[in-house]
Order: C-alpha cells, then structure tokens, then sequence
C-alpha cells in the first residue's frame, strides 16, 4: 500500500488485551482491526455485536451483514484481514502486514497485541483459515 511506513505494526505491538475496551491502549482481536484498520488504513469498520468469547464472536460475524462487505483473497497485503484458528473452527482475526517477511498482528488474551510471522503462527498453532479484504457496499 502507497504511503503506508513497512514497520507500521510496531507501534501497536504491547498494547494491551481487554474482552471489552476498545483502544487506544486496550482490545480484544476485532476491535484492534477496526482501529488499525480506521487509523492505518482509512477504512470505518461497525463493532460486530456479541457477547461472550471466541466462538460467540465468530458466529456473529459470519451471520452479519458485515460479511458480504468482504471478498476472500489469496495473497494479501498490508491490510487485508487473516481470520485464524487453532481448531478447525476460525474463531479469531488480525491484521496482515509485510513486515518482516509478512506476519499477523493480532490482541491475544492476555498477552495483548502480538505480531507474529508465518513461522511464529505455526509455531503457536495458529492455522490461517484465510485471507479478506474490504470491498464495502451496504451492510
């Protein structure tokens, strides 16, 4: 992305995890996407309404309207959204960026905010269930 400094994902590596804060110093995983994504890359993103951990979150998601707002991609750049997991069920989201290679920044609980390369993600059992950029339309 044009105008976009590489070592971006640095000043949000540290911040701190929190289930329902929502920056400038505290997330959980989707509300550190809508920030970078509204901070770093000029994009408005809604709050996806749940309640509850992971797997409440992800369900809500996926019957959203945000969803559609979204067209799955193969190779990403800086921006673009890795929905993860450690199962086969996706239940958690970051921020793909170049740097270093190419890695994830994502709001752990309760590590806080991490980026972690390709090589990283597998070493924690992170699975990338895929790869999303924002197309908007109507939600």
């Amino acid at each position: 992305m044009s105008g976009i400094a590489p070592d971006w994902p640095a000043a949000y590596v540290g911040l701190s995890y929190s289930a329902t804060g929502e920056g400038p110093e505290a997330f959980h995983c989707w509300a550190l996407v809508r920030h970078v994504q509204r901070e770093v890359f000029g994009i408005e993103l809604p709050q996806v309404p749940a309640s509850g951990g992971y797997i409440e979150h992800a369900q809500a998601f996926a019957g959203s309207a945000e969803r559609a707002r979204w067209s799955e991609i193969a190779a990403p750049v800086d921006g673009d959204v890795a929905l993860m997991g450690r199962t086969r069920t996706p239940t958690h989201v970051g921020v793909w960026a170049s740097a270093d290679g190419g890695g994830v920044l994502h709001c752990l609980d309760p590590v806080g905010v991490v980026f972690y390369t390709r090589a990283r993600l597998a070493l924690e059992h992170w699975r990338i269930a895929g790869f999303y950029r924002f197309v908007g339309g109507v939600a």
